[in-house]
């Protein structure tokens, strides 16, 4: 569920009530609403991670939605 609220925000299919939705999950809130029998999904084409050696704080990500790529990259 964490992987998914994570690429959610990203996603451009993804509705935004559906992205808060999944980032209120990832942020531990018990009392958020459940979407009913509604199912969300979350499928990025590609997505590349990748950590520094030197540095393990660093991180750069890479998703794939179709022809709309974004990187994002951080401590």
């Amino acid at each position: 569920m964490s992987l998914a609220a994570l690429v959610a925000v990203f996603s451009p299919t993804l509705p935004i009530s559906d992205r808060r939705l999944l980032l209120t999950y990832l942020d531990g809130e018990a009392g958020a609403p459940t979407p009913g029998a509604k199912k969300l999904m979350v499928a990025p084409e590609a997505a590349t991670r990748r950590i520094s050696g030197a540095d393990v704080a660093y991180h750069s990500r890479e998703l794939g939605f179709g022809s709309r790529k974004t990187r994002d990259q951080g401590r």
